[in-house]
């Protein structure tokens, strides 16, 4: 987990207060970059390349700050044929996939990630997010300004004067959700899970473009043969465990409860990881499940914790 912010036009803005509120996201490092009327943030929290992989990484013209991680990254190297890799960064591997492919380049990637791309040349700003928004990015946009951060906390101790947005809370408490691009202040926005938008910096002109969308996977064809379909899950689920485990350069752990999901992932991650440490949270109660996280720990004989 990082932590990404940057300020356009801002003068207000303060990096060092930004990186202040993103340093629990990041506590690794925490290094900023300017150019004309844009500065980037970035907190680190090291997991790939630790020894090389601090950010804001350039490559030419382009610069980015990202968050979140690339399983699959290594493979996709080999997708690039116009630049000769420096570090064994998976930041260092989606940039230059970008670089070489465009937006088709996010389709590719296995992974979670939010992440900002400044082009000093085109003169923009590309903000972009996950296929299923795990890594959070939220913006404030104003006429002549605009802010982004991982964190709302980072916008409303960054910007003066936000407003709360009652039409979005009553939404809210309503539906249990914000809605779309909304939050809890005017002014400030999501950036939606499968997209990005693209910022021209003298004008701060908006554009947004997705590059994933899940209806287009239930138009494909059923599986309507059940060997076919459960050879299909366990290879997916082996391939994503493995590959989860397997490009960390630190150990990886998993949560484990008593129900099938986790038990699963425990499962298959034991086939790869001698002595796979694994941690339960009990609660006093109807709904304490440690009992039957210990039976799994106990079969797979992980290194297990309870808390």
């Amino acid at each position: 987990m990082c932590g990404i912010a940057g300020f356009i036009n801002y003068q207000q803005g303060d990096i060092e207060k930004a990186k202040k509120f993103l340093y629990h996201r990041g506590p690794d490092s925490q290094t900023s970059y300017s150019f004309n009327n844009v500065n980037l943030v970035h907190t680190r929290l090291s997991i790939q390349d630790i020894r090389h992989g601090d950010q804001p990484l350039i490559i030419g013209d382009w610069i980015i700050v990202f968050n979140g991680e690339i399983y699959n990254h290594l493979e996709l190297r080999e997708k690039v044929k116009s630049y000769m890799f420096q570090t064994q960064s998976d930041t260092e591997t989606f940039l230059a996939l970008y670089i070489e492919h465009g937006v088709t380049a996010f389709s590719m990637c296995d992974g979670m990630f939010a992440f900002a791309i400044l082009n000093k040349k085109l003169n923009t700003l590309i903000l972009g997010r996950d296929r299923a928004g795990k890594k959070p990015l939220y913006y404030y946009k104003r006429q002549d300004s605009m802010v982004f951060a991982s964190e709302l906390i980072t916008l409303t101790n960054c910007v003066d004067k936000l407003s709360i947005d009652d039409t979005a809370i009553y939404s809210y408490i309503r539906n249990g959700f914000f809605y779309h691009k909304k939050t809890p202040f005017n002014d400030v926005y999501e950036v939606q899970p499968g997209s990005i938008i693209t910022v021209t910096l003298n004008d701060l002109i908006i554009q947004e473009k997705s590059f994933f969308n899940i209806l287009d996977y239930y138009k494909k064809d059923k599986i309507n043969e059940s060997e076919s379909a459960f050879n299909l899950v366990d290879e997916g689920l082996h391939k994503s465990v493995k590959d989860r485990l397997l490009s960390s350069d630190l150990e990886v752990g998993a949560f484990l409860s008593g129900g099938i999901d986790s038990s699963l992932i425990v499962a298959v991650a034991s086939e790869y990881v001698e002595k796979l440490k694994t941690f339960t949270v009990k609660f006093d109660g109807s709904f304490d499940e440690s009992k039957l996280a210990k039976l799994t720990a106990e079969k797979y004989e992980t290194d297990h914790t309870e808390i």
